[in-house]
């Protein structure tokens, strides 16, 4: 066999699938330096401002709050009008928002802002999402929607580390200033770079008709939007409260920024493309079980996490478990989207994790607020392993 001549057609298939990305990609790797920088210390900041973990759990859980009521009208929007034009509204109102942070002093300020923010987050996130659905189509597409995740994941590993040193060095204040810069930098290579696309679609649809739609096959849809709930829950637990539970533990926000930028973020770099290959090849179902099974059993066994180590590595694992599932589930959504509708069929199944958003923060600061950490992330690990027994036997047929 010719493995010389098949590892040059498997590499230059890789190359081009990375080529069409290559726009949309880049926007993301700017968007993501510019949220590493901030990532050590917006949550820390966030309950600063509140004084109450549950009070934060709120605040953080109205990013799906709000969403749950915009991501399905800017999912349509986006099959009306060019995502393009609605990715460069979405920065213009990030350079704003983001600077704001800095200056805010009471729970009804960091509520108000919070609300804006989710807005024009629905804005961004449904029309990139719209936007990368649009150019992973075919044989490849899982593969495509897993390269936006892994570029996107790149800026988090070292990121938070440069955020942490300028945090410590300057204040954490600049850390603001520089995400507000990056947003700016975002609006810019928007607007010279990503390429208008065609909107093929444009029949008149109520949210009530994209809705029956979207539930045509209740059955596969009702598996896909439980375990997406699920899965967002148990992210927003352990990934909005790690950097809470480690200053709890004595941590400094050096090594809070070390295991942000390491063990947390380096899984999405590494699997997120080889996921997609494989689920392109032999379908979504196992990488979904695998996936809440490793943070499940991880997440159950986080009371006997201490050292530094113990916790990159504990991290490590539950956040690779997470890209499994992730990756999976989004490619598995994008398999069903009708051509031209997109936009629409992104809103709804955002919807679904605006619902996790909602829940997992404000359980999680209940939680961790009447229970402790440790039990918080025990409990997460608990209904991971158990959704991925009672939902994975039907999540896809036994060949996707």
């Amino acid at each position: 066999m010719d493995y010389h001549g098949d590892l040059s057609i498997f590499l230059k298939e890789r190359l081009k699938q990375f080529k069409k990305m290559a726009d949309i990609n880049a926007v993301f790797l700017i968007f993501g330096f510019g949220w590493a920088f901030v990532a050590p210390i917006f949550n820390i900041r966030i309950n600063e401002v509140t004084g109450s973990l549950f009070l934060s759990g709120i605040i953080i859980g109205m990013w799906g709050l709000v969403r749950l009521f915009t991501d399905i009208p800017v999912g349509m929007l986006n099959d009306k009008f060019s995502s393009k034009r609605l990715i460069q509204i979405s920065f213009l109102g990030y350079i704003v928002i983001t600077l704001l942070y800095v200056y805010v002093g009471s729970f009804a300020e960091i509520f108000l802002l919070r609300f804006f923010h989710s807005i024009i987050g629905s804005f961004l996130w449904i029309s990139s999402w719209t936007y990368t659905r649009r150019i992973s189509v075919g044989a490849h597409a899982s593969e495509r929607v897993s390269l936006w995740y892994s570029i996107r994941s790149l800026p988090n590993i070292i990121g938070p580390l440069i955020g942490g040193l300028v945090i410590t060095l300057i204040n954490w204040e600049f850390s603001f200033y520089l995400l507000s810069l990056f947003m700016l930098f975002c609006f810019l290579y928007t607007s010279f770079k990503l390429d208008k696309l065609k909107v093929k679609h444009n029949v008149k649809r109520d949210i009530k008709t994209e809705l029956r739609h979207f539930f045509k096959n209740r059955g596969l849809a009702l598996r896909i939007s439980s375990l997406t709930i699920i899965y967002v829950i148990i992210a927003g637990i352990y990934g909005n409260y790690l950097p809470l539970f480690m200053q709890d533990r004595g941590f400094n926000i050096e090594q809070i920024s070390i295991v942000i930028g390491l063990a947390a973020s380096i899984p999405w770099f590494i699997f997120s493309v080889p996921v997609g290959i494989i689920g392109d090849k032999y379908g979504k179902r196992w990488p979904i079980f695998f996936g809440l099974i490793m943070s499940g059993i991880t997440l159950s066994l986080i009371f006997s996490v201490n050292s530094l180590f113990d916790i990159l590595l504990a991290t490590f694992i539950i956040q690779t478990g997470l890209v499994f599932v992730t990756v999976a589930l989004n490619s598995k959504v994008t398999d069903l989207f009708p051509k031209g509708e997109e936009g629409s069929i992104t809103g709804i199944y955002e919807v679904m994790k605006d619902i996790g958003v909602i829940i997992g923060p404000v359980l999680g600061g209940y939680l961790a607020q009447t229970l402790g950490f440790t039990n918080a992330f025990m409990i997460a690990g608990f209904i991971s392993i158990l959704s991925s027994f009672i939902l994975i036997k039907r999540i896809v047929t036994a060949k996707t």
